[in-house]
């Protein structure tokens, strides 16, 4: 199981946070199977304030999870990263789900 980066997804300008958050989370989507996607990080279309334009922020695709896996993955990427990371899953059960 590997990272995997959307075609068009800038990484350039990534914080240091941002990579380390990324690195453990492909190693837990590979502990329960899975490719870890990502789908957004420094590109235009995000909110006003978002962290993605501050480098600090990156989107993590979930849609190809199996639906037992979904809240396990979130609960994992939550515990391991701990209070100083916002995890949430959003978009659920639409095609833009990510975490």
């Amino acid at each position: 199981m590997a990272l995997v980066i959307k075609y068009g997804v800038k990484v350039s300008g990534l914080y240091e946070p941002a990579l380390q958050a990324l690195d453990l989370a492909t190693g837990v989507f590979a502990s329960h199977g899975y490719d870890c996607i990502m789908t957004s990080g420094r590109e235009k279309g995000h909110g006003d304030y978002s962290h993605h334009y501050k480098g600090v922020a990156v989107d993590l695709r979930s849609r190809h999870l199996a639906p037992e896996h979904k809240i396990t993955i979130l609960g994992a990427l939550q515990a391991l990263l701990g209070h100083e990371y916002q995890v949430l899953l959003e978009g659920a059960s639409t095609p833009n789900e990510h975490y």
